[in-house]
């Protein structure tokens, strides 16, 4: 006979650990047996019902098995029997008393991640109590490094100590109060020696093994705090036969004390030859300085040294080169020129993938996920499934098509009702449904809250199929709001139309000319007009209009345009972007932010077809106010100047992935980003972290390849003052994105913007702090441009002429001497 939940409920539910603890003792033998038979089929229940702490107590009187015993481990609520000495004790010596099979059972159901800690500290005393073998499981010495671990007598704390250092990233950070933590070290470790031998060099040898292992950050940084606790500091800096050949996996905090000790080192040539064989190669400035300082010593340095040191000589820190060069020099090895090939010619190459049409059973899946789902619109899913409902109103008809879309909403709507809170807060950035005839937007709000504006446009439009009333839908930003109406002049179009003239044939939105023609001439034969919206879309898609003589007559619209009228107009010239700034208005808690107003590189003929918008007049994205949506960044390829303001109007506002994300669109769409992108592009590094910087840097040399960006565009932020005028923040962020693009064999791209951003930091009368890095990077740059181009920097050389010894002085004398000397050699 076994007990079930009843019976165990019955005993202790709803009592306290004591009352659970005499419950337990006065049970008869049968009792207790038949207890620990149905344990197990009963936990599920009383995990539940009885607090973890009495169940365990429970557990351990009655001799339950490790299966039983781990799953009441498991929910993680035993802090309360952490906190608890005496019952905990309790606990300990009733499962020690079950005899080791029993501790190793419970050893190996040690869970294969998130090791609970109560479970790591009553296998470490069970092991302790039988003298068992460590485990050697990860997941155990990560969770005990976390609890009380300052060395104590007669617990095998060495062993322990030992063992969990072996673990990778076994010694997590664990203590930000350093010192505190210091100190209990200190004096725990004194305890110890006292009473037991201590074996410094083993467990010197297991922390620096933490370091050589190339644990994380943390770990190591923790490895020097035990090191120092442990009272091993001294043995540490005495053994560089030990913690040099570490060195390469070593973080650089690691690195940095070991810089931090040179001076106080004896370390002897090749011991140097090994610091400086790994530092040299590192990032850090300060470290590669004491470095270089420190082979002075070295009187016959080796031929690995002598390679080292070169390199050095090409440092991008003007310091850490000029030290190098005069080291070789010194050596008499003078410093030679290298060239690594990071000049050449943009490759020409556009990448274009034709865009296939969706099949029909892909269209409405595709429609049924995008109803139900709470997120954007994908820029390509949009335009495919707008695409998709024209072709199949064409040949199906549209009663057809919004039956099946009724169909599509009715199944999404638990899940639409579900997620409105959510779409009404998404759109809070997007957009609002504040209307004049509806002033708190209800009448809106019940339908029309989607976050896609494809989505928000198909419930719209299906309403008015449905009911005969007109519905308003939710307002956007103002360029995403143009994308809207032309998804609802399509979607209104459905069986009417042929097709869309403006659905990209390839990737990047663009549409082929020849394509656009026969898609015209289903217009024709058809006898409808062309759509105004779905044209103005197509025309900024098209990179080259051809011959469009026999198209001059056909209608656009009702306004009584034909395509010949729209067409001249389109192909006049008209003024590219030009950027004003002035200072948005601030809110109570938020100063005034410099704003960007941009006329020119406008959506032409627009007015013509009665279609004007954003897009078509003068733009002042205002901060604080609703975004754009990603649908909006490559909408017009031939007009990327306004979603360009915009992202860089919203900076501030959102984050590095929409920033990247936007930007990547933009740029991999337009046919010339110009210099507002290009602006775009270079204020975005300011808030974006390295490898969102790094994909940006990606999509500037794929324009740059495809013939889409010039070097002069990227330069113009720098020349014409737009940066200063933005007071765009980190000249060492800015400097970082073309060192990246330069290191990716774009120093063509990105050269005109160094000799801009180096002459505007140089011509002040006190240059910027951060005029030696920006010197420093053209330095670094300028043997690859040797016999590209001709070097004019007259506001460096003038810079270099003044007295002084600052770091940016000292640079442009380098920066001048080297021109110089280049300019004697092309001479001779």
């Amino acid at each position: 006979m076994s007990w079930g939940p009843d019976e165990f409920l019955a005993l202790v539910g709803g009592t306290g650990i004591d009352e659970a603890i005499r419950a337990v003792r006065q049970l008869s033998d049968d009792d207790r047996s038949a207890a620990a038979t149905g344990l197990r089929r009963a936990l599920p229940r009383l995990v539940e019902d009885i607090e973890p702490a009495v169940l365990m107590v429970v557990a351990a009187g009655i001799g339950a098995s490790p299966a039983e015993v781990v799953p009441i481990i498991r929910t993680g609520l035993l802090g309360y029997l952490m906190d608890d000495p005496e019952h905990l004790d309790l606990v300990r010596d009733s499962f020690a008393a079950l005899g080791p099979d029993w501790a190793l059972e419970l050893q190996r159901r040690l869970p294969g991640r998130d090791v609970d800690w109560f479970h790591v500290w009553l296998l470490d005393e069970l092991i302790l109590a039988h003298d068992l073998p460590l485990p050697t499981h990860p997941g155990f010495w990560r969770e005990w490094h976390f609890g009380d671990v300052t060395p104590r007598p007669g617990r095998r704390w060495q062993e322990h100590f030992i063992a969990a250092c072996a673990v990778p990233n076994g010694l997590g950070w664990r203590d930000t109060d350093a010192s505190g933590f210091l100190a209990r070290l200190r004096e725990h470790m004194a305890v110890l020696r006292a009473a037991e031998p201590v074996d410094d060099e083993a467990l010197l040898r297991a922390l620096i093994e933490v370091i050589a292992r190339g644990d994380a950050r943390g770990p190591q940084r923790t490895a020097l705090i035990w090191a120092e606790g442990l009272g091993l500091d001294q043995l540490f800096w005495e053994r560089p036969d030990l913690w040099l050949p570490a060195l390469p996996g070593a973080d650089a905090a690691v690195v940095a004390r070991v810089v931090e000790r040179l001076p106080q080192l004896d370390l002897d040539d090749d011991q140097l030859t090994m610091l400086a064989t790994e530092v040299l190669t590192r990032p850090q400035r300060t470290p590669k300085r004491a470095v270089v300082k420190a082979l002075e010593r070295v009187a016959a340095p080796s031929e690995q040294l002598l390679e080292v040191v070169a390199a050095a000589a090409h440092d991008v820190d003007a310091t850490v080169a000029s030290r190098a060069a005069t080291l070789l020099e010194r050596w008499g090895h003078a410093a030679t020129t290298v060239r690594l090939g990071l000049w050449r010619e943009p490759t020409g190459a556009v990448v274009a993938t034709p865009v296939v049409p969706l099949t029909e059973p892909e269209l409405w899946a595709e429609l049924g996920d995008l109803l139900a789902e709470s997120g954007e619109d994908d820029p390509l899913r949009h335009e495919q499934l707008l695409a998709g409902l024209v072709a199949v109103g064409w040949d199906q008809g549209r009663e057809a098509v919004w039956t099946r879309l009724g169909e599509l909403l009715e199944t999404a709507s638990e899940k639409v009702q579900e997620q409105e809170l959510r779409w009404l807060i998404l759109n809070d950035r997007h957009g609002t449904s504040n209307f004049d005839d509806d002033p708190d937007g209800e009448g809106c709000r019940q339908e029309c809250c989607h976050p896609s504006i494809l989505a928000d446009q198909i419930i719209s439009v299906r309403h008015e199929v449905h009911t005969g009333e007109f519905r308003m839908w939710v307002q956007r930003a103002p360029l995403s709001e143009f994308v809207g109406w032309r998804a609802r002049e399509a979607l209104e179009a459905i069986g009417r139309v042929p097709c869309l003239l403006s659905t990209p044939t390839h990737t990047g939105n663009r549409v082929c000319w020849q394509e656009f023609r026969q898609r015209v001439g289903r217009f024709v034969e058809c006898g409808q007009p062309l759509l105004p919206t779905d044209l103005l879309v197509g025309l900024a898609r098209i990179e080259g209009i051809g011959d469009w003589a026999d198209l001059a007559e056909v209608p656009v619209g009702e306004q009584g345009v034909g395509v010949g009228e729209v067409l001249e107009l389109w192909l006049q010239f008209h003024p590219p972007a030009e950027l004003r700034f002035r200072d948005a208005v601030g809110t109570v808690t938020q100063a005034p932010r410099r704003g960007v107003e941009i006329e020119g590189d406008e959506l032409r003929a627009a007015d013509l077809v009665g279609n004007g918008s954003s897009w078509s007049r003068t733009f002042w994205p205002r901060p604080r106010v609703h975004g754009e949506h990603a649908a909006a960044m490559g909408f017009l390829p031939a007009h990327p100047s306004r979603p360009a303001v915009e992202v860089l109007t919203r900076l501030p506002e959102v984050g590095a992935a929409t920033t990247t994300s936007h930007l990547e669109l933009l740029l991999g769409s337009a046919f010339q980003c110009g210099p507002v992108t290009a602006l775009a592009a270079v204020a975005a590094v300011d808030h974006v972290t390295p490898a969102h910087r790094d994909r940006i840097a990606g999509a500037l040399l794929a324009a740059w390849d495809e013939g889409r960006l010039s070097p002069e565009d990227l330069a113009e932020p720098w020349r014409c003052g737009w940066a200063d005028e933005l007071r765009l923040g980190s000249h060492q962020r800015q400097v970082a994105l073309l060192v990246a693009l330069a290191e990716a064999t774009g120093l063509a791209l990105v050269w005109p913007s160094l000799v801009a951003l180096a002459e505007r930091v140089a011509a002040p009368e006190r240059p910027p702090s951060s005029a030696g890095l920006i010197l420093e990077t053209l330095l670094r740059f300028l043997p690859e441009v040797a016999g590209h181009v001709t070097v004019d920097l007259p506001s460096v050389a003038a810079l270099a002429g003044r007295k002084g010894s600052s770091k940016a002085i000292r640079t442009a004398r380098l920066v001048a001497n080297a021109v110089q000397m280049r300019e004697e050699t092309e001479e001779s």
